[in-house]
Parts: C-alpha cells; sequence; structure tokens
C-alpha cells in the first residue's frame, strides 16, 4: 500500500480548491515522502529522542488538580441553581441542578478512568 498514492488520491480535490481560491496549503505530504521510510529518523532529525517516555506522573497530578477543580465548579454551581430553586419556587431549576450533575459525574468518571489507565501504563514500563 502506498500511502503517498492514498494521501493524493483523497486530498488532490483539497489542492484544486486551494488554487481555484488562490489558497497557499503547505501540504509536505504530497511533496516529499522521505518520512514513509524512516519515521524514526526523522524525529532524531528535528531533535526528538526516539523512545521519549511519559511523565505520567505529572499528568496524573495535573488530572488529580482538574478533577479537584471539576468538583469545586460543581458546588459552586450546585449551590447557586439550589439557591434560584429555593428563592423562586421554579422546579426546573431542579432538573437542571440534577442534570449538571449527572454531567459532572460523568467527566469525574472519566478522569478517574484516565489516570487508571495512566497508572497501569506505568507499570508497564511506557
Amino acid at each position: 500500500m502506498n500511502l503517498k498514492r492514498q494521501y493524493q488520491r483523497l486530498f488532490e480535490g483539497r489542492q484544486k480548491f486551494a488554487k481555484a481560491n488562490s489558497l497557499v496549503t503547505n501540504d509536505r505530504l504530497l511533496e516529499d515522502d522521505s518520512f514513509l521510510n524512516d519515521p524514526a529518523a526523522n524525529l532524531q532529525d528535528r531533535g526528538i529522542p526516539e523512545n521519549l517516555p511519559l511523565d505520567i506522573k505529572y499528568f496524573e497530578e495535573t488530572l488529580n488538580t482538574l478533577q479537584t477543580s471539576i468538583e469545586e465548579v460543581h458546588r459552586e454551581l450546585s449551590g447557586e441553581v439550589q439557591s434560584k430553586s429555593e428563592t423562586t419556587g421554579n422546579y426546573e431549576y431542579d432538573t437542571m441542578e440534577k442534570q449538571i450533575s449527572r454531567y459532572i459525574n460523568g467527566a469525574s468518571k472519566q478522569l478517574e478512568g484516565l489516570i487508571k489507565y495512566l497508572d497501569r501504563q506505568q507499570r508497564r514500563g511506557l
């Protein structure tokens, strides 16, 4: 399978559109296919080590901070919505608060899953 040929087939309309509208595409993939032969060498040419380890601990700490921030926003937002519900007596605020909690809980679970995934990858040595 020739990646350059597939790329040309998929995006040849893009260049025709760009020429017709006098846009510049700077599409390196169509002009230079040397990166297809040895991607690792291309990384080294740019000064990027091939086996660069991820700083998983840093990202876990950042995600934990994000988790804490989300919980704080949830408390503030829920407090505002509950306050509006009590002052107006409008039941829609109760519904809104429940929906907000669902979204926040979903986001928290996704972040927890990502943290666990990163932890597993770190134990594997990646």
